[in-house]
């Protein structure tokens, strides 16, 4: 059991971490559903010009 004291500040970093992702997954899914994902994308591109949003996936199915 010795070392464990070791890690809880590596957990809290995780988790902090976790929080913020999911923090900022609901306000894009808040700004996609009040301004539309064109404009979301956009905002997000200009922010941040490195990320790849070719790939995105909203969560809905395609209809045939």
């Amino acid at each position: 059991m010795e070392g464990l004291d070791a890690l809880a500040p590596q957990k809290a970093k995780d988790d902090d971490a976790e929080r913020a992702e999911i923090l900022i997954t609901h306000l894009l899914g808040l700004l996609i559903t009040f301004i539309g994902v064109g404009v979301t994308s956009r905002m997000v591109q200009d922010a941040w010009p490195e990320v790849a949003l070719d790939d995105r996936d909203s969560g809905e199915e395609k209809r045939a």
